[in-house]
């Protein structure tokens, strides 16, 4: 009987304790603190889902889910929300769809590579163009690795480091935007910035990271989270 109290007031000091995390933990627009995930879920689930087990928005079966990538403005990372539910389409716009990022680039790059040649040999362009483009995209790269250098200086320097690694996303989100056409996911982000990065460690003789590696800095200074 007398362990009673003890029990009581443990009890009573978890519950004050998740109560006062919950408060002070602010989710970005969207999005809710749950107490039975212990996470922030998406407020409002779009027409035709629901949701699982984690209380994640999931679409029905026979449909595909349509993301929408957000801006957290009180840390600048991004987060991505369920936008809708859409049926997938059939025909070539289907096939498409189904496909990787990695087969819809190689199917551009090649049939890129079949326009070029023939614009080659009926004399509209020259390699010395096609050269110069390529150059620049180059160049384009080599200054990312500039940052890219700076980043690991400061890392090895043991520096502050969450303003060499904004530079950095801001200068490699330039890049894949020019490249891509459009805004870079945070994935798309942080796969180029490792790349650059383990450039950068190799070329000071110390080992590569792993993108776990990179995530744990990132997080760590509130860096795309």
């Amino acid at each position: 009987m007398r362990k009673m109290p003890t029990v009581i007031l443990l009890l009573i000091t978890l519950a004050a304790s998740a109560s006062v995390f919950s408060q002070d933990f602010t989710c970005p627009p969207g999005m809710y603190w749950s107490r039975e995930t212990v996470a922030c879920e998406q407020e409002t689930c779009p027409p035709g889902s629901g949701r699982n087990y984690t209380l994640e928005c999931l679409c029905a079966e026979g449909t595909t889910g349509r993301y929408e990538e957000h801006t957290d403005p009180a840390t600048g990372g991004t987060y991505n929300l369920l936008a809708a539910c859409e049926t997938p389409r059939s025909g070539i716009l289907g096939w498409w769809g189904q496909q990787s990022a990695g087969v819809k680039v190689a199917i551009v790059a090649g049939g890129a590579a079949i326009i070029i040649g023939g614009a080659i040999a009926a004399g509209l362009i020259t390699w010395a163009g096609v050269s110069a483009l390529a150059g620049a995209t180059a160049a384009s790269l080599s200054s990312l690795g500039a940052f890219a250098g700076e980043f690991v200086a400061a890392w090895a320097g043991k520096k502050a480091m969450k303003e060499v690694a904004q530079r950095l996303a801001r200068q490699a989100g330039k890049y894949l935007a020019k490249k891509l056409g459009r805004r870079a996911t945070a994935q798309e982000l942080k796969q180029l910035m490792l790349q650059m990065i383990n450039q950068q460690l190799v070329k000071r003789g110390l080992s590569e990271w792993s993108m776990a590696q990179l995530d744990t800095l990132l997080f760590g200074i509130d860096l795309f989270w």
